[in-house]
């Protein structure tokens, strides 16, 4: 599981970087106007880890170990979001929502249980 959550972490520094070049609205993510399976199920993974992290209490080692497992339900919807979908849409009301979206998984990896964006991958580390 430690090469997932080195993945997990590069999808996360991956999010955050976009984020950083983004000039965008902050808005309430708006489910009707996603046009892909992939942003549904990203938003679908985002509704219940963030329901199941809400249940944890993060000073229990057992519920932390909990919390990244909860976590780690992020890696196949964010890969597949980045495969199938262009973030940055010429249609401002798309880029904005899923700008909106990715606000909210950043929030989820970096910011929640701890900033995954900061884990190496340890085949990058020499």
């Amino acid at each position: 599981k430690d090469g997932m959550l080195a993945d997990l972490g590069e999808a996360a520094k991956r999010v955050g970087n976009i984020l950083k070049k983004s000039d965008f609205q902050p808005t309430q993510v708006n489910e009707n106007l996603f046009d892909s399976d992939a942003e549904k199920e990203l938003l679908k993974t985002l509704c219940a880890v963030k329901s199941a992290l809400s249940a944890c209490n993060l000073e229990i080692t057992e519920e932390c170990c909990r919390a990244f497992e909860e976590l780690l339900k992020f890696k196949n919807p964010l890969e597949d979001f980045f495969a199938k979908v262009m973030v940055n849409d010429t249609d401002s009301a798309l880029k904005n929502n899923r700008l909106a979206l990715l606000k909210e998984i950043d929030f989820m990896l970096a910011k929640s249980v701890a900033d995954l964006s900061k884990l190496q991958n340890k085949r990058e580390v020499k």
